[in-house]
């Protein structure tokens, strides 16, 4: 399965996430999330837009990483992707789930687990 396989069944704001992460563009990152929005990963939690601004801008796209998605699996009220990331990181790639929890077309919630 490629990623434009992989890509069509997502919903449009989790494709635009990972096309904002794989061009390391910070704010058309930031546009896929609602203000009250939650980010949980490697034990940290960051809620609303201004602190996921700053974990991305240490942790995600400041790390210049990039995204091969590998597996989608839909369920209930959420989307997970299963995604080999490559950046800016010691060692890796790294296999991650994402796991995006959608509200009125945009992030609410959303969790990365080791995959």
């Amino acid at each position: 399965m490629t990623r434009n396989d992989i890509e069509v069944g997502l919903p449009q704001t989790i494709r635009d996430f990972f096309r904002a992460s794989d061009k390391h563009q910070t704010e058309d990152l930031l546009a896929c999330f609602g203000d009250n929005a939650l980010v949980l990963d490697d034990g940290g939690r960051y809620e609303g837009l201004s602190s996921i601004r700053s974990w991305s801008d240490q942790n995600y796209i400041g790390a210049r990483v990039y995204a091969d998605l590998i597996a989608v699996e839909p369920r209930d009220k959420e989307w997970a992707v299963l995604a080999e990331i490559t950046g800016d990181y010691p060692g890796g790639p790294y296999r991650f789930w994402f796991g995006f929890t959608l509200d009125q077309g945009q992030i609410s919630k959303l969790e990365i687990t080791e995959g």
